[in-house]
């Protein structure tokens, strides 16, 4: 990531799907050309964030480092989400190729001729966590608008709202956290480090807020309740001892 972007602009026009040429041609997309998807924030730099907030340390740096992650990963959510829907982006050109979801189907460009089958497309952000599902407007309303944020709170609040938003289900029931489609890891290791996360005196008040919600909803769902339960027994007995 450039440096000049944690104070400046933030590069809104940047391709939002990159591509990757293979090393050797397979025959599966035209010139070897294949969708790549942003990955998921490493736990470490999630973790960094909030130790420093709870030490009243704003580092704009790790705050923009992170919060653009974020962007990019959301982004790329919402693209294998909208291809899922039957609109796949184009890799080379971005521009929309409408399929039917057929596993033969070929999908070609109408703008640049690239082209591949819709089995192809799919097998790159199968088995991903790049669906949106139930928390996909989570994911908009970030990509949407953490771009025009230009101060370090903002960008840290913002941030730590789509961390503690979650899925939910069309009966509006809490099914899991957002952050399993944006932090590297297990849905129940992701569940506990949020659960964990560091908060102080330094901390803004409206994180720890939003924390307190986020455990309170969290107890409400059985597999959650049951994992941080378990979780918060063990790290007890280790402190007990």
């Amino acid at each position: 990531m450039n440096p000049n972007w944690s104070q400046g602009d933030i590069p809104i026009n940047s391709k939002r799907l990159h591509y990757t040429r293979t090393g050797e041609a397979t025959g599966e997309c035209a010139d070897d050309i294949r969708p790549q998807w942003h990955p998921r924030v490493k736990k470490e730099l999630v973790r960094r964030l909030y130790e420093n907030d709870a030490r009243g340390l704003r580092d704009e740096d790790l705050i923009a480092r992170v919060g653009f992650a974020l962007l990019l990963r959301c982004q790329s959510i919402l693209i294998a989400t909208e291809a899922h829907a039957g609109r796949a982006t184009c890799p080379r050109c971005e521009a929309i190729i409408p399929h039917h979801s057929q596993p033969d189907e070929a999908l070609v460009c109408a703008r640049c001729g690239w082209q591949t089958t819709w089995a192809a497309y799919h097998r790159s952000y199968r088995d991903r966590q790049l669906f949106g599902g139930g928390a996909v407007d989570a994911f908009r309303n970030y990509a949407e608008i953490y771009p025009q944020a230009r101060a370090a709170r903002e960008r840290m609040l913002l941030i730590d709202q789509l961390l503690h938003a979650f899925h939910t289900q069309l009966t509006r029931d809490t099914s899991r956290p957002a952050a399993c489609n944006l932090i590297a890891g297990k849905s129940s290791d992701i569940l506990v480090f949020l659960d964990r996360l560091t908060f102080g005196e330094g901390s803004a008040p409206e994180l720890q807020q939003a924390h307190a919600a986020w455990q309170a909803t969290a107890m409400e769902s059985d597999w959650m309740r049951n994992v941080l339960r378990e979780s918060r027994r063990r790290r007890a007995g280790r402190e007990g001892d």
